[in-house]
């Protein structure tokens, strides 16, 4: 990709940034809305049990170790709720912290180094070293979710601006000659 495409590389990053945004807020509107459909009762609860499934398929969704709003469990655990919302919140400060269009990102450590610590927390807990709380599952979930921010928002984008490349017809002029 040269520089001459830059204006487009520009539009094309603030597309998917805007759509990983808007999938962002909805998902995390329907973590939140779940349980306050239920309450609402009638064709609600349908949408909610709805919810409630298809978050199933992500998060155990142990009452014990979730949130509650008006007197039911989120649709994911404390952990999968932090995770999510760090994310949300990730994506809406990274084009303060980063340009849309640079697709660099950090070092793997880093990644690597808050799933170590979010694994620890779980597996510390499964194995009986320690049991963990609301406190150190939202910790460990808010710094993957956000660190994920960084990763998952420059890889789509370079992802998009990949397949665009390589699906533009090339110019004959510009390809040199034997």
């Amino acid at each position: 990709m040269s520089n001459s495409n830059y204006p487009e590389q520009k539009k094309t990053a603030l597309k998917v940034y805007c759509v990983i945004l808007i999938i962002a807020f909805i998902w995390n509107s329907a973590v939140i809305l779940a349980p306050v459909f239920l309450k609402m009762g009638g064709i609600y609860t349908t949408i909610s049990l709805f919810m409630y499934s298809a978050f199933s398929n992500t998060c155990h969704q142990e009452e014990a170790r979730s949130f509650a709003l008006v007197g039911n469990s989120l649709a994911v655990c404390s952990r999968c709720t932090v995770i999510y919302l760090s994310f949300f919140a990730g994506s809406i400060i990274y084009p303060f912290v980063k340009r849309l269009n640079n697709t660099t990102m950090p070092p793997l450590w880093l990644l690597f180094t808050v799933a170590g610590i979010m694994f620890f927390d779980a597996v510390s807990d499964l194995t009986g070293l320690y049991n963990n709380s609301f406190l150190t599952r939202s910790i460990s979930g808010g710094l993957l979710g956000f660190v994920l921010t960084f990763y998952i928002i420059p890889g789509l984008i370079n992802f998009v601006l990949e397949v665009k490349f390589f699906f533009k017809p090339q110019n004959p002029d510009s390809a040199t000659s034997k």
